[in-house]
């Protein structure tokens, strides 16, 4: 479902969150709803968005319940190091944000940092960060 939102984001030039908040993710799939009116009532979708993306969103989540264990994705964790790496690219990237009066997020949200850094990346290796620095 993130990866559907994501793909919506980019296709309407939205940010994530207003295509579907991470909440509303939870909560779908926590209660499974299975109608346009449990979406609506439930979850707290508006009607109109329901009524052009439940069908997706319910195909979404009968394929995720159908995948093996070993088909969904594997998180690394985090080493020591890479711990400390990512404290310090965070307080960085909140010092230049503060600075610009922008929110951290425009530049690049808390997992992806945490997912750039267990690929052994940094900041600089954003686009975004590049433009501000």
């Amino acid at each position: 479902m993130l990866n559907w939102r994501e793909k919506s984001a980019i296709k309407r030039n939205k940010p994530r969150q207003w295509i579907l908040k991470n909440t509303e993710i939870i909560d779908i799939a926590y209660t499974q709803p299975d109608s346009q009116a449990q979406l609506i009532a439930d979850i707290g979708l508006y009607p109109k968005f329901v009524e052009y993306n439940a069908a997706e969103i319910f195909d979404l989540y009968k394929e995720a319940q159908e995948l093996d264990s070993e088909q969904l994705p594997t998180f690394a964790k985090l080493t020591a190091r890479q711990g400390e790496v990512f404290a310090s690219a965070r307080q960085q990237l909140q010092k230049r944000c503060e600075e610009l009066n922008i929110p951290n997020a425009l530049v690049i949200n808390t997992a992806d940092l945490k997912s750039l850094i267990a690929a052994d990346k940094n900041l600089s290796d954003i686009e975004m960060w590049q433009l501000i620095n």
